[in-house]
């Protein structure tokens, strides 16, 4: 199967299409309250279901669920749909999936995956400002990870919890009898042990195992020898967010169950609507970490299926997006587009998506928005987004004429002057008082400016007025 990445996916006038190929550089919409964007994306969303695309809808209101499914019933694809969250039978084993990846085994990417999400469980930052404690983090994560894989232990967030909580705190519990015989830290070190030493010169061996010398010098030196206050921090840090990944809901979602069904995201690829049930409104911060945490693995999973082997789109719709992103979404949106993926964010500004990246945030919207190819834009009244559209819908010259009168003795003189101006050729106002918002004043129809990186449309412009009904 060949797909056509010029194929039209929505006609959004007679003489302008958004392509499959521009869908793959994604979406994103923007419009305030009552500005008509839940309708323009159920449009978007239409034309998604009908190119037959493989879907994930992240959910905010405990209602998002029983819209889409609405629409993807409309569309005829309800024998395709599957509801993950707490009340079905499917889960997905986020960590361990990571680490039987070929490419995906080594450590880092596993510490990197878990230090995403602990920046999500943290409203997008770890410990303040200072580098320090992010590095000290890691630094443990590493060195648990490590030590299981060189004590043969299976690489799960509870196994990770275990060591780290098991650790020695000082050198008293170094020494002592009862540390040894129950620590699950100390039992990993033991076991890793006589197996490193098993190795006679020249075996190729992992490099969990080249490692290991450092690996039981932390645990057996550094880490104890930490003081309190920072040991303390560095693991609180860490368990605060594994701890919600060891009991109720998460970790019945995303540690393996015998009784359940996996659900990896590689399962898009053949045609799966998957619907996280899990609302914000309703789940707080665990129902943000665990969609978080599905669109990261989905993003992740499809740049390791490329579109050539396995034909068929994907498309990750995210409502109120800036819920869900994480620097992980930021950094890989860039190269995404190659996988055959397209992400539909909508949100009401830019500002909601600076509250929900945290720290550094206006370098990170900047980049995930330079990397979005079409913008939509509905009305209004947030500042900062209408100035950003005025910006890159861009500026033009215009004369400006001005004249002024003096009286003199009864002498009037008058004097008239030229000046070329730049303005913008969309004002930062049209966005809050032109634009139309589906209300019976308007005739029920909703109104929106697009724009597309390097895209002249039919009107001869850089951007496009389209009208939808609600």
């Amino acid at each position: 199967m060949k797909i056509d990445p010029d194929i039209s996916v929505l006609d959004l006038t007679p003489n302008d299409v958004l392509s499959l190929r521009q869908c793959f550089e994604s979406l994103c919409l923007f419009g305030g309250t009552g500005s008509g964007k839940s309708t323009l994306l159920a449009v978007i969303i239409r034309a998604l279901l009908h190119m037959q695309f493989g879907m994930v809808f992240t959910t905010t209101k405990p209602e998002d669920k029983q819209d889409y499914i609405e629409l993807i019933k409309e569309s005829g694809r309800e024998d395709q749909l599957v509801i993950f969250g707490t009340k079905g039978s499917y889960f997905l084993d986020a960590l361990e999936q990571q680490a039987k990846l070929e490419d995906g085994s080594d450590t880092f990417s596993l510490v990197a995956l878990l230090m995403i999400m602990v920046e999500v469980a943290n409203g997008g930052s770890v410990k303040g400002k200072e580098p320090y404690w992010e590095l000290s983090m890691r630094q443990m994560i590493t060195n648990a990870i490590d030590l299981l894989k060189a004590a043969d232990e299976l690489i799960t967030i509870q196994n990770i919890y275990r060591l780290i909580i098991s650790s020695a705190t000082g050198e008293r519990q170094l020494s002592s009898k009862d540390w040894r015989e129950r620590s699950y830290c100390f039992a990993c070190l033991n076991k890793a042990s006589e197996t490193s030493d098993s190795f006679k010169a020249g075996d190729d061996i992992a490099m969990h195992f080249e490692d290991f010398p450092v690996t039981f010098d932390y645990w057996m030196n550094e880490f104890p020898n930490l003081s309190e206050k920072t040991r303390s921090i560095v693991v609180s840090m860490f368990t605060t967010t594994a701890n919600a990944f060891i009991r109720g809901h998460l970790k019945k979602l995303f540690v393996h169950n015998t009784k359940g069904t996996a659900t990896p995201p590689d399962i898009l690829r053949s045609g799966a609507l998957i619907i996280l049930d899990l609302p914000t409104k309703k789940y707080s911060v665990l129902g943000k970490l665990a969609q978080s945490l599905f669109t990261m693995m989905t993003m992740s999973t499809m740049e390791r299926m490329p579109l050539s082997q396995y034909p068929r789109p994907v498309s990750i719709v995210s409502d109120e997006a800036y819920q869900f992103l994480s620097s992980f979404h930021v950094d890989n949106q860039a190269t995404l587009r190659s996988s055959g993926t397209c992400c539909v964010y909508a949100g009401q500004s830019i500002s909601s998506y600076q509250i929900g990246l945290g720290e550094q945030s206006e370098a990170k919207v900047q980049n995930l928005l330079s990397n979005i190819s079409t913008k939509f834009f509905l009305a209004n009244t947030d500042i900062a987004t209408n100035d950003y559209a005025a910006k890159i819908f861009g500026e033009v010259w215009s004369s400006q004429t001005s004249s002024s009168t003096s009286i003199d003795n009864d002498d009037p003189k008058m004097s008239a002057s030229i000046s070329d101006q730049k303005r913008h050729v969309i004002e930062p106002l049209y966005f809050s008082n032109n634009l139309l918002r589906g209300g019976p004043q308007d005739g029920n129809t909703v109104s929106a400016l697009v724009h597309q990186i390097g895209r002249v449309w039919s009107n001869d412009k850089n951007y496009l007025e389209v009208f939808y009904q609600r």
